[in-house]
């Protein structure tokens, strides 16, 4: 068995059998040693009051903070390629976990925020489990 660097695989290193084939991926753990795969929050949104939605971006930020959320993506410029969906502004966070991206959308603290973005926008909102 070898290790192998796979672009395929984000960039992580993946153990392959003597012909190349992958023969299980790299478990990656907490500080805890539990297993744990990034999770991501995927919003599309459409500002329907921008000066509420300016109090919700100073709102976000610090319960984001406190589940560990790192913004990927916030609002930057979009280029459509395929397809009928076409969002007016995209945001994206990275999580250590599922459970923390849970966590954070269902948090007490996050409630006031997440109310100011329902108010102020038409969004749509998913949390992914990625690899």
């Amino acid at each position: 068995m070898r290790l192998r660097y796979s672009a395929k695989h984000a960039g992580r290193l993946t153990p392959q059998g003597e012909n190349g084939q992958m023969i299980g991926s790299v478990i990656r753990r907490n500080h805890r040693g539990e297993s744990s795969m990034p999770a991501y929050l995927i919003s599309t949104i459409e500002v329907t009051d921008p000066v509420a939605y300016e109090e919700y971006k100073k709102r976000v930020t610090a319960p984001l903070a406190a589940h560990g959320g790192k913004f990927i993506v916030r609002g930057g410029a979009i280029e459509h390629k395929e397809g009928d969906w076409r969002p007016k502004r995209v945001v994206v966070v990275e999580f250590e976990s599922m459970a923390k991206a849970q966590a954070f959308y269902e948090s007490a603290d996050y409630a006031p925020a997440r109310d100011i973005r329902q108010r102020s926008s038409v969004s749509s909102v998913l949390l992914v489990e990625g690899v």
